[in-house]
């Protein structure tokens, strides 16, 4: 996952602030190990979009660390399953 990428304008400029802000917050979280408050976080944006590639990618990412690993496989497979394209990674 492409934590810069939660950063970077030319990225974020079609986004609403308020979820460049909550991606923000994950991209931190994640980068301070705080795979609990990046989880919480990646939640709140899929109450918003549930399709949303990134946050389900970083969900995914952040469970494993709590070893919360069938957690991390749905969310992993909810990316699988809209046949991402290279954008969901970044």
């Amino acid at each position: 996952v492409g934590l810069g990428d939660a950063r970077a304008p030319e990225l974020t400029a079609a986004l609403p602030p308020e979820v460049v802000q909550v991606r923000r917050e994950v991209a931190d979280a994640l980068e301070w190990h705080d795979f609990k408050v990046a989880a919480r976080q990646a939640k709140k944006l899929l109450a918003r979009d549930p399709h949303d590639r990134w946050a389900n990618m970083v969900l995914s990412d952040a469970l494993v660390e709590l070893g919360d690993v069938d957690g991390a496989a749905d969310a992993l497979q909810r990316v699988l399953d809209r046949k991402p394209t290279g954008a969901a990674y970044l």
